[in-house]
């Protein structure tokens, strides 16, 4: 059984067994049982898009090269002998 079938089988507002003790017997988290998703927005999205391009395009560039910690910092370009090899 699924965990999202164990989580529909918790009764809330059953008063002979408490939420902690339905969750223990089956053998899901309790906090489980109080989230709800949250959706992405746009934005989010579209960043995930273009970190996902780059790691396809350079898959064995370091991390810190691909996305600097500061504002401040240029994006790199990818020339150095690590990629000629790869070439």
């Amino acid at each position: 059984m699924s965990p999202s079938e164990r989580r529909e089988m918790i009764r809330q507002d059953n008063t002979d067994l408490s939420l902690t003790r339905q969750c223990t017997l089956l053998k899901i988290s309790r906090s489980s049982i109080y989230y709800t998703p949250v959706g992405f927005d746009q934005a989010t999205i579209d960043l995930m898009h273009k970190i996902d391009r780059i790691f396809t395009k350079y898959p064995f560039v370091n991390a810190e090269l691909k996305f600097p910690r500061s504002a401040e910092v240029k994006f790199p370009t990818f020339t150095g002998p690590v990629i000629s090899r790869f070439q």
